[in-house]
């Protein structure tokens, strides 16, 4: 038996509630968060989804592009119209936390075409600043960048420098301990 979420979470038990989002596979959630209906969709169920950790870096930021932010990007918070205001709201939350770090890439999937549409998204926003404009949401090239060996060595590095040195990644072996007591009664028994 499957229920519909109705179009306003107010007044429901909280335990059906999340009974509802949490429904599905990891799979479905993030599809079903990407394909959210930002014109009718309840903004309350979307924000609830996207505030949990399983929500890929990739999936944020098609939620993210597909919330249409590009007409509010240069709007003051408080020029934006009520009707729009939701809306924003939770366009600043995913941003807060792309931006901090809280969605990770997935590591089977990584972050596909939402990857070059961020850069693109970058793009524009350094056109921006050298025009003297800054946007409401900022990203850096950095939080999209895959996290390789390769970018995160130095640039300067030769090319015999890029083999990895096996012992740096060694864990070391611990130094054997005396005993607990004799550790305890070592300044009495010399």
């Amino acid at each position: 038996m499957t229920r519909h979420a109705t179009a306003d979470w107010a007044g429901e038990d909280v335990s059906e509630m999340l009974a509802m989002v949490r429904g599905g596979s990891l799979v479905e959630r993030r599809r079903s968060a990407c394909a959210f209906d930002w014109e009718r969709g309840d903004l309350s169920r979307l924000g609830w989804t996207m505030s949990q950790k399983d929500i890929d870096l990739g999936t944020a930021a098609r939620v993210f592009l597909n919330g249409g932010p590009e007409p509010f990007q240069h709007v003051l918070k408080r020029d934006i119209p009520e009707n729009d205001r939701r809306r924003c709201n939770l366009l600043d939350a995913v941003h807060k936390r792309l931006v901090a770090g809280f969605y990770l890439p997935d590591p089977e999937g990584g972050l596909g075409s939402e990857r070059d549409e961020m850069m693109a998204w970058i793009t524009k926003q350094e056109e921006d600043r050298e025009q003297g404009r800054v946007g409401r949401w900022n990203f850096t090239r950095e939080l999209f960048e895959p996290l390789t060996l390769d970018s995160v060595k130095p640039a300067e590095a030769d090319p015999l420098a890029a083999i990895i040195d096996r012992d740096i990644f060694a864990i070391p072996e611990r130094p054997k301990r005396a005993s607990l007591l004799r550790e305890l009664f070592s300044s009495i028994i010399g």
